[in-house]
């Protein structure tokens, strides 16, 4: 494989601040080893995946010089890029009040059109899982308590009933 040097891509890391290396390729990089005017990177995935694919930077002009091995796994972007998404139209679901049949909906329409094949809908969630994901942010956004997970009903107490005719209110 013969390489070319090109000009440093970086990115926003998962948690935290900062930023994060891509390869040319779209791999998130980490930072190994420091010199005086080069970094040597490694794939994030190193130590998970053992991935032996490693690149050098030149600091002044953040050049990538050299990458050595190629990577043994998938870089995950077409995954990235469904949760992108879906916490859009989560967000979006929310604030509309739209129900989450309808957003799953916007959502795989979203994914085919972009993708232009079905490979995207596989990382999609399921439509339980969606449904409690816009509940849960619906009840952050109203502040609202905790609801029971355990599946009890809840019985109205005497004291908030009508003293008439003893019906919950």
């Amino acid at each position: 494989m013969t390489f070319v040097p090109t000009k440093a891509k970086w990115t926003k890391p998962l948690k935290g601040s900062g930023r994060v290396l891509k390869d040319p390729e779209g791999y998130r990089m980490k930072l190994k080893k420091k010199k005086e005017d080069t970094h040597y990177y490694v794939c994030s995935e190193s130590v998970r995946l053992r991935c032996p694919f490693s690149l050098v930077l030149r600091i002044e002009d953040e050049m990538i010089l050299k990458t050595m091995n190629d990577h043994n796994h998938d870089n995950d972007l077409l995954k990235q890029e469904v949760k992108k998404i879906v916490s859009e139209k989560v967000a979006i679901a929310v604030e509309n009040n739209v129900s989450p049949r309808a957003a799953l909906s916007d959502i795989s329409n979203k994914v085919l059109s972009d993708n232009g094949d079905s490979s995207g809908l596989a990382y999609l969630p399921k439509q339980a899982s969606f449904a409690r994901m816009i509940n849960l942010m619906k009840a952050d956004k109203l502040n609202a308590p905790p609801v029971s997970k355990s599946g009890m009903k809840w019985k109205c107490p005497i004291v908030l009933s009508s003293p008439l005719t003893i019906s919950p209110f």
